[in-house]
């Protein structure tokens, strides 16, 4: 009996470590565009919305101020 269940738990172990997840479970945008790939690891903060492709070098802030929202 004991050894009935380590068995069963053996199995049951080994099938999930092999039905694991996928190794690409969402797929990742390729870099195409030349602004994205100079600024690969950097934050990047926008006045506004801008599409990738009409990004600019000048759309990048340099400075950004941080406000506190008033609670009403």
């Amino acid at each position: 009996m004991c050894r009935q269940f380590l068995v069963l738990i053996s199995v049951m172990l080994i099938s999930f470590s092999v039905q694991g997840q996928v190794n690409d479970l969402v797929k990742s945008d390729s870099i195409v565009y030349p602004i994205h790939k100079a600024n690969i690891g950097k934050i990047a903060f926008m006045g506004k919305v801008i599409p990738i492709e009409n990004f600019k070098e000048n759309d990048f802030l340099i400075s950004f101020e941080l406000k506190e929202k008033k609670l009403t």
